[in-house]
């Protein structure tokens, strides 16, 4: 009997029917249901459970914006995404928030402005290098939130008292303030330049945390405060830092040290001296030369109104002539302005 069910279904639910104690009315309702399950095509079924399903709201997963391609228009992120980010936001990941908004070059200030709410509400678990990831991330996006940035500005200096984090996260944090044009308070200030001034002498600093830093404080002309005494003599010993190593420097390091000399406006001899020991050292390993420092080095050499050396004229003029397709627009106008004033 137990075979016979099995290999007949449909008999063995009409023999167990009729066992059952129910009504004939219910078996004969029972029996139609399960022939008309059994008959029923797979494409009714599959219609009748999208229209059911049409009438439910649409999930989380189905809310979430599909990543757009490399050619289309940046868009702004919804609504559904943006309570997202305000809801259920942590600290550790709005640095990586941030990051991917200013790598996609998103624009949308609401997105912005959410993603400041979040980190100004979680300021109190950000590390130090989360601190210049933030910094970077803004100025590469060029946002600007005031409020965000002394946020931002003090927890760096909380972190500085505590004397939490490493040379290159303060490094990271005065390029992203320079970047940004903002300068923090005094109040702000002192505690970060002291514990500069004490890691310059117990931690190791490489040359790029050295021109970094030393960049920040020339344009934001600490100097000049007379609040700060620390400031200068900061200054003093990173230069004089900068022209001990500056055989180790890559090119990118030298020109960003030739921006610094520049940007003080002190002019002397001093610092066309040392702006020309950057253009002897900026011939060095030139196949690994990149354009761009190349074109920021030159523009550097004419604002500073420094003739620059014949080894230097030469590889310009060879470097030109051989991408002078790959240039654009803008690189060839900066070139044209640089050559005018060389």
């Amino acid at each position: 009997l137990k075979l016979a069910m099995r290999i007949k279904g449909i008999r063995a639910d009409r023999f167990r029917l009729g066992r059952l104690p129910w009504s004939s009315r219910r078996a004969r309702h029972y029996s139609a249901g399960v022939e008309a399950a059994r008959s029923e095509p797979p494409a009714s079924v599959f219609e009748r459970i999208e229209s059911t399903g049409s009438e439910q709201p649409a999930s989380i997963f189905e809310r979430i914006p599909r990543p757009r391609s490399r050619r289309s228009k940046p868009q702004g992120v919804s609504e559904d995404g943006l309570q997202v980010v305000r809801m259920l936001a942590q600290s550790s990941d709005l640095p990586y928030q941030f990051r991917h908004a200013a790598k996609t070059g998103d624009r949308d200030v609401r997105t912005w402005e959410a993603l400041s709410a979040a980190a100004v509400r979680n300021l109190r678990h950000f590390r130090t290098s989360e601190i210049a990831a933030v910094f970077q991330d803004c100025a590469r996006a060029s946002w600007r939130d005031e409020h965000l940035f002394c946020g931002l500005a003090e927890a760096l200096r909380c972190s500085a008292e505590l004397r939490r984090g490493s040379v290159r996260d303060y490094a990271l944090s005065c390029q992203g303030m320079r970047l940004a044009g903002f300068r923090p308070w005094p109040g702000t200030l002192q505690p970060i330049i002291s514990e500069l001034v004490f890691r310059l002498h117990k931690h190791h600093w490489r040359p790029l945390d050295v021109v970094l830093v030393l960049r920040f404080a020339v344009e934001m002309q600490l100097d000049q405060m007379p609040w700060m005494p620390q400031a200068s003599m900061l200054m003093s010993e990173l230069r004089l830092k900068a022209e001990q190593r500056l055989g180790e420097m890559h090119h990118i390091e030298l020109s960003n040290l030739a921006a610094a000399l520049t940007g003080g406006r002190r002019g002397g001899s001093a610092d066309s001296v040392l702006i020309m020991r950057c253009a002897e050292n900026f011939t060095r390993r030139s196949q690994d030369l990149p354009l761009g420092v190349l074109l920021h080095f030159t523009a550097v050499l004419a604002r500073a109104h420094v003739p620059a050396p014949p080894e230097f004229q030469r590889l310009l003029s060879a470097r030109i002539q051989s991408d002078l397709a790959k240039l654009k627009a803008h690189e060839i106008a900066a070139l044209v302005a640089s050559a005018a004033r060389l």
